[in-house]
């Protein structure tokens, strides 16, 4: 059965996040330049620094309440950092994986012609 919400308590959220979200909105105006710079200069590619600026802003709201503002560029600049860091290692691992498929692709290429020359040789 589905909890019904208290009136008063459903009031005091309303409250909050209409008192929050003008300050993170501030916060996004004020930090998104330097966060996005930070990740494309990090990652060389535009795409990529605006999906890590996008996850920075997200860990913001979702850690609004327990950081410390007056820390907050410093908390801002660490966790693009970190999510800069985790982006190359996801990429590297599907890189890693796309070049692996590579090397076995082109090893069987040259086992494929070495084996033509020596049947061409045999037929002679």
């Amino acid at each position: 059965m589905p909890r019904q919400c208290n009136p008063e308590t459903f009031s005091q959220y309303s409250r909050h996040y209409s008192q929050m979200l003008p300050q993170y909105l501030q916060a996004i105006e004020q930090h998104r330049q330097r966060i996005f710079s930070f990740a494309h200069y990090s990652l060389r590619a535009r795409e990529d620094a605006e999906d890590v600026t996008q996850e920075v802003f997200i860990k913001l709201w979702q850690h609004w309440q327990k950081i410390d503002h007056n820390k907050l560029g410093a908390w801002l600049m660490r966790v693009a950092r970190n999510a800069v860091i985790d982006h190359v290692r996801k990429h590297k691992t599907a890189q890693n994986q796309v070049d692996d498929y590579a090397d076995v692709a082109e090893q069987a290429s040259h086992e494929d012609q070495a084996g033509r020359i020596d049947e061409q040789g045999f037929r002679r």
